[in-house]
């Protein structure tokens, strides 16, 4: 269970720390666009691949 807590705080963290970033580095709106679809891509495909892969 520690091992889970110590994963959500790593996620928690790098996303305050990402949110807190943007507001001092200025970023195109190409790559904000490239980010977000890769996520969508990326996401879904590893959800029903390991839909998939169950017994």
């Amino acid at each position: 269970m520690l091992t889970a807590v110590l994963w959500g705080l790593a996620g928690g963290s790098s996303l305050v720390a990402g949110a807190l970033l943007s507001f001092f580095v200025p970023v195109k709106k190409n790559i904000v666009a490239l980010i977000m679809a890769l996520g969508a891509v990326v996401l879904p495909s590893l959800g029903s691949g390991r839909l998939t892969l169950q017994d």
